[in-house]
């Protein structure tokens, strides 16, 4: 694996005490992700009729850019409850590309360059402007949940 001398990372966290105020940001980004190596697959699965994905040989991956942002504010008094006010998280990798040696699922070659361009347009077409929000707010709710459970709801 190479382009992890270049990783960019920050973490800031402020609390100010008096009233319990928490800030958490922290930015991850990986500017170039290269992976190679060697495989062998021989997988047998059932989904209604016997699928068979096999092949062999050298593997190849990588990535102009991994990203991973996480920005949370709430509450943290010191008597009271946790409270997650607001979490924003973005999370993406941009020109991946992906080549391997032969393979086939059944008797259908296995086309390296289509699956990773089938991932790069499921993540862009699935991480954006309209679906961000709403697993963000599904994750902060989540975790709020979590954090503010009381013991009488695991009896």
């Amino acid at each position: 694996m190479t382009g992890l001398s270049k990783v960019v990372d920050e973490l800031n966290v402020t609390y100010i005490a008096l009233n319990g105020a928490l800030t958490v940001d922290l930015w991850f980004e990986v500017p170039i992700v290269a992976i190679e190596g060697a495989y062998v697959m021989d997988l047998n699965f059932d989904i209604g009729s016997m699928h068979k994905i096999s092949g062999g040989g050298n593997f190849s991956a990588s990535t102009e850019s991994v990203f991973f942002r996480l920005r949370a504010t709430g509450t943290a008094p010191v008597l009271g409850k946790m409270k997650l006010e607001s979490l924003y998280v973005d999370l993406g990798f941009s020109s991946l590309k992906i080549n391997g040696s032969k393979g086939q699922v059944d008797e259908t070659p296995i086309n390296w360059v289509t699956i990773g361009d089938f991932f790069q347009n499921y993540m862009d077409a699935f991480w954006n402007d309209e679906t961000q929000p709403l697993i963000n707010e599904m994750v902060r709710c989540s975790i709020d949940h979590f954090v503010n459970v009381s013991e009488d709801n695991f009896v």
